[in-house]
């Protein structure tokens, strides 16, 4: 029989009711009806599948109208959907006075024809080929692939697997077999027992790998495959990837990159209100692309309809709600005078050209029409305003880099677009980065000594690509910029009355 290699879905769920509308609370719609489920879950999961509760929606119907109801407003009996035991089983899902109960079936798949490297693998191997277009070409390959050690690194292979019928299924969590070797020297060394429970803890069905910090430092490849004999030998049935384990956190979404800000407490409602708890760490390793979208970042970075400092009378008030503030600095982190960070992308993406705007600019007058603010905001910042000595470090590596100020499109209103990072009171180092259409990549301010980009690129920014403002040491190493709509690097002096001889000088 021949199969196709692509990975289709199990059976799309369809439910016939009425058309939900938009929720308003200024709306009677007067005693709840009846609800059913407009999305979310499926009749059929294949075994040891994850779902989340909080994506299923219901439509609740009204006497007077309908609206969609989310899962975090619902309650489920029992609280999670079991997909360990094959059978057939039922979960209870209440909204107010009314309760729906859906039915569904866990089966197991019943043929693997072969696995796949995960596509975050696919996707990095992409990242670190050779590009015929150089400016989308790190020119450092070769650093390899970083896992951190402070949360569960995940490792999910492709299946290709049917059911009794030759269909395809859609498989999202297996039984897994995997064999850990480590480097030492230039044989690598299966680990088992004891040796291999001192650095990592596995997860057989949730495919995930715990290290712990004896595992820092070192090089490990990882094999797995689909648990079973039939799986047991055959090369088709088995993947395998290789990485260095060091002192960090695994970034899969943009809510992870909350854990680098230890500083602006804007954070902390949306922490609260997004379970999500504080834990120190030194490092972030990116696992995928990452973009930031506006819904993911607390509202006080934004001017919001109702805030005290804006009028429906103000030049700007057309363009104003919803913009981006001047001078924030939406991820700060502080790194103390004895401590270093690393920012890793592992050859991955952080994309923030959907983010807003600046409209207006801080300290100035509403401007009537876009394109006469100069942007100060910030999307990553490392250092506060503080004197010391020593300086923190910070690293940043191996990472791409998409803005939201790009001079090419000649669009006004982006003099106001985000600067990418800015540091203060810290040395350091950017290393194999490509930065663009960012208003300005780069900035680096006072309380620092050393500054070093090496093997970047930086293009298309719509202001200065480079600034250096009172960094003593500023070194550019092995580097490409290219297209900024004012020059590549200023050198600025700081205070310049303040010691009656040109302020201190870059």
């Amino acid at each position: 029989m021949n199969k196709s290699l692509l990975i289709l879905p199990l059976i799309a769920v369809s439910l016939s009711g009425c058309d939900p509308v938009a929720s308003d609370t200024s709306i009677d719609y007067g005693q709840l009806l009846s609800i059913e489920v407009s999305d979310g879950l499926k009749n059929e999961y294949v075994r040891y599948t994850v779902v989340d509760l909080d994506e299923i929606s219901v439509t609740a119907t009204f006497v007077n109208g309908s609206v969609t109801v989310e899962g975090s407003e619902l309650t489920f009996e029992p609280e999670t959907l079991n997909t360990s035991e094959i059978g057939e089983f039922e979960i209870t899902i209440s909204y107010e006075t009314e309760s729906v109960v859906w039915t569904y079936a866990v089966v197991e798949y019943d043929e693997i024809d072969n696995i796949g490297a995960p596509q975050f693998v696919v996707d990095y191997q992409a990242n670190i080929a050779m590009k015929d277009n150089k400016q989308t070409e790190y020119m450092d390959r070769e650093q390899g692939f970083v896992v951190g050690d402070d949360n569960p690194f995940k490792f999910f292979p492709t299946i290709y697997a049917y059911d009794s019928d030759g269909l395809e299924v859609d498989v999202t969590a297996y039984h897994s077999v995997s064999v850990i070797k480590e480097k030492r020297g230039a044989e690598w060394v299966t680990l088992s027992g004891t040796e291999l429970e001192a650095v990592v803890a596995i997860d057989d069905f949730a495919s995930t790998y715990d290290f712990t910090e004896l595992a820092i430092g070192k090089e490990y490849q990882l094999t797995v495959r689909p648990y079973g004999d039939e799986y047991a030998t055959k090369a088709k049935y088995a993947t395998s990837f290789e990485f260095r384990v060091e002192d960090g956190y695994n970034a899969y979404t943009q809510d992870d990159l909350v854990h680098f800000n230890n500083y602006n407490d804007l954070w902390d409602t949306y922490r609260t209100e997004n379970e999500i708890t504080p834990i120190e760490i030194n490092g972030i390793f990116f696992q995928n692309d990452i973009a930031i979208n506006r819904n993911e970042l607390p509202d006080g970075f934004f001017y919001m309809e109702g805030d005290s400092d804006i009028s429906s009378g103000d030049a700007d008030y057309p363009r104003i709600i919803g913009s981006l503030r001047d001078n924030v600095d939406i991820y700060q982190r502080d790194i103390a005078a004895d401590k270093s960070f690393v920012f890793n992308g592992n050859y991955f993406n952080l994309d923030f050209s959907s983010l807003p705007v600046v409209v207006r600019e801080a300290g100035k007058a509403p401007f009537s029409e876009p394109g006469q603010v100069i942007s100060h905001a910030t999307v990553i910042k490392a250092g506060i305003a503080e004197v010391r000595d020593p300086v923190g470090d910070f690293l940043m590596t191996n990472l791409s880099v998409i803005g939201n100020a790009n001079r090419t499109d000649e669009q006004p209103e982006k003099s106001g677009g985000a600067i990418y990072l800015k540091t203060q009171s810290v040395d350091v180092h950017l290393y194999n980065m490509i930065m663009t259409q960012c208003f300005t990549a780069v900035l680096s301010e006072y309380y620092a000594t050393d500054f070093i980009i090496e093997k970047t690129r930086g293009y298309d920014s719509f202001s200065s690509m480079l600034y250096n403002y009172g960094t003593d040491d500023f070194l550019i190493k092995d580097c490409e910029f290219i297209g900024a709509g004012g020059p590549i690097l200023i050198a600025d002096h700081v205070s310049p009355d303040a010691n009656g001889n040109g302020g201190y000088q870059a």
